[in-house]
């Protein structure tokens, strides 16, 4: 949605231990354009345990989606 993962990392390793440990930031300049519906969607689907991720269908009938 701003053009790159909400991974950081300054080296490729640190990038894929955030994504691995589930570690995110929307919080970067580039994100403040976007919609907090659009945010929460992002989020939902991010989350680290699965059994708390949003299925597809329901990403589906997210707000943002539905708009």
């Amino acid at each position: 949605m701003c053009g790159y993962p909400p991974f950081n990392g300054q080296t490729d390793k640190k990038i894929i231990e955030a994504v691995l440990f589930g570690e995110y930031t929307l919080e970067e300049p580039e994100w403040h354009g976007i919609s907090s519906q659009a945010k929460d969607l992002v989020a939902c689907l991010l989350r680290y345990n699965p059994d708390e991720r949003i299925t597809a269908l329901d990403a589906l009938h997210h707000p943002w989606i539905q708009a």
